[in-house]
């Protein structure tokens, strides 16, 4: 099971970064190199597993849901140029968590 809940969600990302055709652009995709694979791994750790249990679902849909990658710009390479691997991964965390955010429906749409 843990096995194919990675697979999910690299999934998930991989469809937000197909429908931009940077995929499978080994030089620009951050999560193909070592800093990306380990952010998003501690993205996944961190945070993501505690709302896909909420949900009750750790599918490429859930995932996709919660993170709204289509919705927004893809982080690249090049946006990590200068840095050190360290800052390079806080750097993907960091856009994962802020795709996260940014999905969540405004005040005036809760019911209290």
């Amino acid at each position: 099971m843990q096995k194919r809940v990675i697979i999910n969600y690299f999934k998930a990302i991989e469809s937000a970064y197909i429908s931009k055709k940077q995929w499978h652009n080994k030089s620009n995709n951050p999560f193909l190199r070592s800093y990306g694979f380990t952010g998003a791994i501690d993205y996944l750790i961190t945070t993501l597993l505690k709302e896909c249990a909420r949900r009750q679902s750790f599918t490429v849909e859930t995932f996709a849901d919660i993170l709204q990658l289509e919705k927004y710009s893809i982080l690249t390479h090049e946006d990590m140029k200068s840095l050190d691997g360290k800052t390079a991964k806080k750097r993907v965390v960091d856009y994962l968590e802020q795709s996260m955010i940014s999905g969540i429906s405004s005040s005036d749409e809760y019911e209290i």
